[in-house]
């Protein structure tokens, strides 16, 4: 089987980044890794990224390369040895911008919180 979907993702934008935190999936027999959804629409299916083999602590990912001032959409599932891909998690959104502190909702929502310039 599959992993199980994942909850809690959040994304927090920084200059021309965004750095992803998600709750770790609870001990599944055959765990490989986390992939890493995201893309510039909403529901994205393009891998960006994934963890490092066999590490299901790891729970955080930075990604860079991104234009300040563009909305990201982001989501992970986990895949085991077998090669199955679990179900996505929930999806929340990032604004990479010139100042730090812009901050999305913890609860996937999408709400834009913007820190003082």
């Amino acid at each position: 089987c599959p992993p199980p979907a994942h909850t809690g993702l959040f994304a927090m934008s920084a200059r021309g980044q965004v750095i992803l935190k998600w709750n770790k999936i609870e001990a599944v027999t055959g765990f490989d890794k986390y992939y890493v959804y995201g893309g510039n629409t909403p529901s994205p299916t393009t891998i960006l990224d994934s963890t490092t083999a066999g590490q299901i602590t790891d729970t955080t990912m930075t990604i860079t390369g991104l234009n300040n001032g563009q909305i990201y959409y982001f989501r992970v599932a986990g895949k085991n040895t077998s090669g199955g891909v679990g179900d996505f998690s929930n999806e929340d959104r990032a604004t990479p911008a010139v100042c730090y502190g812009n901050v999305l909702s913890q609860t996937g929502i999408g709400n834009n919180v913007s820190a003082p310039h």
